[in-house]
């Protein structure tokens, strides 16, 4: 038996997992010096992991002004630069760590379809904000797991002969995700579609993604501080009635001739 087939069979463990390329990129992702000014991505990731829920602090809202064509909410700058500068980080490890497994042709995408992200840039619902910011969580959460799952995939041998559950979605989804422009309905496809983003929802919140075409309100449930810091318990709107829309098509009536109007229906004074 040949020594790599002793010490394992992807590139670069002929002489042992502590010389090989994987364990390099494993040190460019952990925690170095701790006097460093810089963080790892390590640190960066499990930072982001700690915060599960959206914080008011880290929302900056415009109220509920939608006529003046700027996004209602929006992740607040320093937030926003630090999710996104961790994902870039994370996605190259994975891809990285992907490249040296002989039997993985692609690697796992933290924000298919580039979906998520731009919607933390800006959204007239502050749910829409919510289920972004759950659903990013979950991908980073997911791409930890994935990055420890590579590591392990290149360390066996085939003496190992180890089963690793998958964690990746079926790629077909994403493909058909690419096809959809609009924001709100790339969100929905993924709660929709994809498994662990659909097991975030309760039955209910399952039901009402079905139903409401244009609210969030039942899908996911608000962190109490982001609902009380920027009042959104409200009920949703209410559907307008057929009579409603009617009367939102009819021209304003003149002043002048609602005054006309209203006297010619004054009763004649009796005599």
């Amino acid at each position: 038996m040949d020594k790599e087939s002793i010490l394992g069979y992807q590139l670069g463990m002929e002489d042992g997992f502590k010389n090989s390329p994987m364990a390099k990129l494993m040190e460019q992702y952990m925690p170095g010096d701790l006097e460093s000014q810089n963080l790892s991505t390590q640190t960066k990731v499990q930072l982001i992991i700690d915060v599960e829920e959206l914080g008011p602090e880290m929302i900056i809202g415009r109220g509920t002004e939608r006529t003046s064509g700027l996004p209602c909410y929006h992740l607040a700058p320093k937030d926003l630069d630090r999710v996104q500068s961790t994902i870039t980080e994370l996605q190259f490890f994975l891809q990285q760590a992907a490249r040296m497994i002989e039997e993985w042709q692609t690697h796992f995408i933290i924000d298919p379809g580039d979906t998520l992200l731009p919607i933390l840039s800006g959204m007239s619902s502050l749910r829409q904000m919510n289920a972004v910011w759950k659903a990013l969580w979950l991908h980073i959460d997911l791409g930890t797991k994935v990055w420890k799952k590579y590591i392990a995939e290149y360390c066996q041998t085939p003496q190992d002969n180890l089963i690793l559950s998958p964690l990746s979605t079926v790629p077909e989804l994403y493909t058909e995700l690419d096809r959809i422009d609009d924001a709100d309905q790339k969100l929905r496809f993924l709660y929709t579609n994809v498994p662990h983003h659909r097991d975030q929802l309760t039955e209910e919140g399952q039901t009402s993604l079905k139903k409401a075409c244009s609210s969030w309100f039942h899908v996911l449930q608000m962190p109490p501080g982001l609902r009380d810091a920027f009042h959104a318990d409200e009920k949703p709107t209410p559907t307008p009635t057929l009579c409603e829309q009617l009367r939102g098509l009819l021209p304003p009536m003149n002043k002048g001739k609602e005054r006309e109007r209203g006297k010619s229906k004054s009763p004649s004074p009796q005599r």
